[in-house]
């Protein structure tokens, strides 16, 4: 038996607060957020990480229309826990096999649990969930209700873990599955 030493480092990006806004410079390029959304996820996912704690929550869905940062500011939140991260754009998570995509995110999760502390980030998350499906119908609902169900097992596995969600969505809040919004925490990324 071997022990496996990951060692992350905690990225110090290089921010400011303006009025109600945060500038943040982060790879080269400035990014601007609102200062209560930034400074929520920082208090919430940043901090206990660093400070060797679990997250403050088990997961959160950034909901905003395309282009407003989600991605980059999931790209400084995970660089500045200095964790392990996963980013994982959803729809390689899907597979035309039975049972495929299933086992791909068993593989994330139990890989992000054997780490011990990390962030795990679904982008593009409604592609995952199937959002364009109406309940019952639909060529292959069935493999996206199956896929939530997985899904909404590991989150309630990663409870009170090192283990944190970030995904990301463009669709309203409301177009995402009830039992999914449960266990994440939606969070509104103004333009």
């Amino acid at each position: 038996k071997y022990t496996k030493l990951v060692v992350e480092s905690a990225y110090e990006p290089e921010a400011r607060e303006v009025g109600e806004a945060v500038i943040v410079r982060y790879r080269g390029e400035p990014y601007v957020y609102n200062k209560s959304v930034f400074n929520k996820l920082w208090k919430l996912v940043v901090e206990p990480l660093r400070n060797g704690e679990n997250p403050r929550g088990n997961g959160f869905l950034l909901v905003g229309l395309a282009g407003v940062g989600k991605t980059q500011l999931v790209g400084i939140i995970e660089d500045a826990a200095g964790v392990r991260k996963f980013d994982i754009l959803a729809s390689q998570i899907l597979s035309k096999y039975v049972g495929e995509a299933e086992h791909r995110l068993r593989r994330v999760f139990e890989e992000a649990l054997d780490a011990g502390r990390a962030i795990i980030a679904f982008h593009d998350f409604d592609t995952l969930l199937g959002v364009g499906f109406r309940e019952g119908t639909g060529e292959g609902y069935e493999v996206y209700v199956n896929l939530r169900s997985e899904l909404n097992n590991w989150f309630d596995s990663i409870r009170g873990t090192g283990v944190v969600i970030l995904a990301t969505t463009n669709v309203s809040v409301s177009a995402v599955n009830m039992a999914v919004r449960r266990r994440l925490v939606p969070i509104f990324i103004p333009p």
